[in-house]
């Protein structure tokens, strides 16, 4: 695991046609460990390449984002991921 974070999904959506499975370990992602390698960067915000989800298809574009979040008192708390 790259971080003390526990990064597994949490939820699926049946339309989405590329989606994690609930409980998979998504810890050796880039959007969770470039997040957490800027934890304490109240501004970083990470934003993948944007590109083909199915590049022989091409049917739609995949881009993620992934930001720290943080509590009221300013403690980092862990990491959202859209």
């Amino acid at each position: 695991m790259a971080s003390s974070l526990s990064s597994v999904a949490k939820a699926e959506i049946e339309e989405y046609t590329f989606g994690h499975s609930y409980g998979e370990d998504l810890s050796d992602k880039v959007y969770y460990t470039y997040a957490y390698a800027e934890r304490d960067n109240e501004e970083y915000t990470f934003l993948s390449d944007m590109e083909w989800d199915d590049m022989t298809m091409e049917d739609f574009v995949a881009i993620t984002v992934s930001s720290p979040v943080y509590n009221e008192s300013g403690t980092f708390v862990g990491i959202v991921v859209f």
